[in-house]
């Protein structure tokens, strides 16, 4: 939702949203929003199902941008736009792919920021659109940094990046993965330690 109203606010509107769900009443304020913006709303039980598979390739996108929760998109979904499907990453790719990205970041006292890339087979590996640096300089927490970063990166540089495919100034860059890695689920004993290392920072 937040993605749709600032890109809204920017110029852009999707012509239909795809959610993984059953469409229960939990799903009004999608349908709400719907009603006063008429874009077409779709249900279906998971990204990769053949559900899903069958309305994508019925709307036919250009571009698809995504939101998917850490599910992995396969191959035949992936390639249905007939331009580009893009993800938006909580890191500066190529450091810290993969999951608890931005806890990765503070634990190496990284810069924390946002990514739009073109999504491939790997995980964050596609080409590089549009990047943003969070200033957290306000944050006090761990937790307020990756809030933070949710509400003034994730949906302006998706919004970048598609701003770029329509005035046709998108280039996309390889990324060189020799330079970053690929990080899994950090341990509640370890995120402890990040947010008092943010807090010792401040």
């Amino acid at each position: 939702m937040h993605l749709l109203y600032h890109a809204q606010t920017r110029g852009v509107f999707f012509s239909h949203v795809v959610l993984v769900g059953d469409g229960a009443g939990e799903y009004d304020i999608f349908r709400s929003y719907r009603n006063k913006n008429g874009f077409e709303l779709h249900f279906v039980p998971d990204a990769n199902s053949v559900e899903c598979e069958t309305v994508l390739r019925g709307i036919q996108p250009d571009i698809m941008a995504i939101k998917t929760g850490g599910t992995i998109l396969e191959e035949r979904i992936i390639e249905i736009p007939s331009v580009a499907t893009i993800n938006v990453h909580p890191s500066l790719l190529p450091n810290y792919r993969g999951i608890d990205a931005e806890y990765w970041a503070l634990l190496h006292d990284d810069a924390v920021g946002s990514s739009a890339h073109v999504v491939d087979i790997g995980v964050d590996t596609g080409d590089l659109i549009a990047q943003r640096k969070l200033d957290e300089d306000s944050a006090d927490s761990a937790g307020e940094i990756i809030e933070q970063n949710y509400y003034e990166t994730t949906h302006q540089v998706m919004v970048d990046a598609i701003l770029r495919y329509e005035d046709e100034s998108a280039e996309p860059e390889p990324q060189d993965t020799t330079e970053g890695k690929q990080y899994f689920s950090m341990h509640e004993k370890l995120r402890d330690i990040v947010d008092e290392l943010v807090q010792q920072k401040r």
